[in-house]
């Protein structure tokens, strides 16, 4: 093996050991929000449900197992641009969270 390849796997292998101590660990790093935390699901048709039932659109299938209350944001036919103008609107509901 030439001297930059041996360079490579003990670079790897340092870098590889270095995350292990430094970025893993079975610790939660963030706090979960707790019940009846504000939720908006912004998106397309996907988020909105196009297709199934209000109960199965899975904006009222995490609202019903995390016990948040989750807007259901999405438009059908919604692209990145409509998302965007809409962003304001959202943010002035001052929700906790915001998946898109």
């Amino acid at each position: 093996m030439r001297i930059c390849g041996k360079f490579l796997v003990l670079a790897s292998m340092g870098l590889a050991g270095m995350m292990n101590m430094s970025g893993c660990s079975d610790d939660s790093q963030q706090n979960s929000l707790p019940a009846g935390s504000t939720v908006i699901a912004l998106g397309d048709s996907l988020t909105y449900g196009y297709g199934a039932s209000l109960d199965a659109a899975y904006p009222t299938v995490l609202a019903n197992l995390s016990q948040w209350k989750v807007i259901n944001a999405g438009v059908n036919g919604d692209t990145s641009a409509d998302v965007l103008a809409r962003v304001d609107d959202i943010t002035a509901q001052n929700p906790d969270l915001v998946l898109l």
